[in-house]
């Protein structure tokens, strides 16, 4: 838009980042909005003001290119801190998952653990090609610690801590009523559940 700024910050020190690298997209200008109806607190939270200038904090996380286009990778909500205070941002892990062969479509979601307080789970589909088998999902992982490259011409690496620690094959991903937007809330509840069951069959065992 003719008069808006827009940079790309690190979520955690506020920095500018350089083209190219991934972080939370923040806009000024005169297009942007004044502030929340009746909330000066949630208005002053999400603004701050950088080189005397007022910039609105989206919560889009993505990456500027050179020719100035933004590309959206996921949304800042969607992530989870680990006790080892390694921050997950599950958005940015399915996309990266996205980029396999193997891979037609993916979400990740957080799930409870009892030794590093949450972990991640992948939901996937298979391009067509491909069979749901246990060896595949064994292919699937090793290829995690491979680099792929975007459209972009990004390279991106799933860090250790990143990969899930459990995958299931699914024929589609469910979607909010009426739209294209993925349910995460239903896969949180659906990875819980399962995991809940899992637990109960190990206390039967024993």
């Amino acid at each position: 838009l003719v008069g808006s700024k827009a940079m790309v910050v690190n979520p955690d020190t506020m920095e500018e980042l350089k083209y190219n690298e991934e972080g939370l997209l923040c806009i000024a200008g005169r297009h942007v909005f004044k502030g929340y109806y009746n909330n000066p607190e949630l208005t002053q939270k999400s603004k701050f003001i950088k080189d005397g200038i007022e910039y609105y904090i989206t919560g889009t996380l993505g990456y500027i290119d050179r020719d100035g286009y933004f590309t959206v990778t996921g949304r800042q909500s969607r992530f989870y801190i680990m006790s080892s205070l390694n921050k997950v941002y599950c958005d940015n892990v399915q996309n990266i998952i996205a980029m396999s062969k193997y891979v037609a479509d993916c979400a990740v979601v957080k799930v409870p653990d009892e030794k590093y307080l949450y972990v991640n789970k992948a939901y996937i589909v298979l391009n067509e090609q491909y069979l749901p088998t246990a060896e595949m999902k064994n292919i699937i992982i090793e290829s995690f610690s491979n680099s792929y490259t975007s459209i972009a011409s990004k390279t991106a690496q799933l860090k250790n801590y990143e990969i899930p620690t459990y995958i299931e094959f699914v024929s589609e991903l469910p979607r909010k009523t009426g739209t294209e937007k993925i349910d995460y809330q239903y896969l949180e509840q659906d990875a819980l559940k399962e995991l809940e069951q899992n637990k109960t069959i190990k206390k039967r065992q024993l």
